[in-house]
């Protein structure tokens, strides 16, 4: 997945993954601009770096707002409301079978040029939880629960990282997925706004993503409103 809603739509939310359309489950009817998407490959860069998000429901407030989007940006802070935010992505799901959000950690930086070019090395690392009851795994053990959603992500969604399912004492598994994604489906392009929404074409001119913002004065937020944010801080 890009950070940026790629066009055309897939399975992929902004700062996150829709994933349970590739382990059987739906995903959420949310239709905020900055969802849909594909994770893709990406690789780290130098510039600021953020800890894992505030997962306390109701903290992230920022709405778009726009603003002079000119200037070099370095990864700050990493905001999600849980669970209102992977609550979208879990309709139909069981209550005990649900995916959540535990984490992520952002780095890199991003330059906007007053020429309209982008240049972006910014990484996100997300870790997400998913809950394996008996009733869930359907007589799975662990590891062949692990093997299957191997194969029905990396099928699906590009940006997978590694994912293991280790037993807990109540029974079951906890299944703990780790994926990488890009800010922008190149790391260089061109970008336009227009009133609240950031747009980016890659370099090659084969995709283009979109994005709600707002710059606060030394500080430039990606939002998807009400439910994520990240901050990043002008050098």
């Amino acid at each position: 997945m890009s950070m940026l809603t790629r066009t055309p739509s897939a399975l992929v939310r902004i700062f996150g993954v829709c994933i349970l359309a590739g382990l059987g489950g739906a995903c959420g009817s949310g239709s905020l601009n900055a969802d849909g998407g594909a994770h893709g490959g990406g690789g780290g860069g130098s510039g600021g770096s953020s800890g894992g998000p505030a997962v306390d429901g109701g903290t992230c407030n920022t709405q778009p707002c726009g603003g002079d989007i000119v200037g070099t940006w370095l990864a700050g802070s990493f905001c999600v409301n849980e669970p209102a935010y992977s609550d979208r992505f879990n309709a139909g799901a069981p209550e005990n079978c649900q995916l959540r959000y535990a984490s992520a950690i952002v780095s890199g930086t991003l330059v906007f040029a007053a020429a309209g070019t982008y240049t972006s090395s910014l990484v996100m690392d997300e870790t997400r939880t998913y809950a394996r009851t008996p009733e869930c795994l359907q007589g799975l053990s662990c590891d062949q629960e692990t093997a299957r959603l191997s194969q029905n992500i990396t099928g699906t969604v590009m940006g997978l990282q590694s994912v293991s399912c280790a037993a807990v004492t109540s029974g079951g598994c906890t299944c703990t997925l780790v994926f990488r994604s890009p800010f922008a489906p190149e790391s260089s392009g061109t970008f336009t706004t227009s009133g609240n929404q950031l747009t980016v074409m890659g370099t090659n001119g084969s995709q283009s993503s979109s994005r709600q913002y707002c710059v606060q004065g030394s500080t430039l937020h990606l939002v998807t409103p009400d439910y994520a944010d990240l901050a990043l801080t002008k050098q």
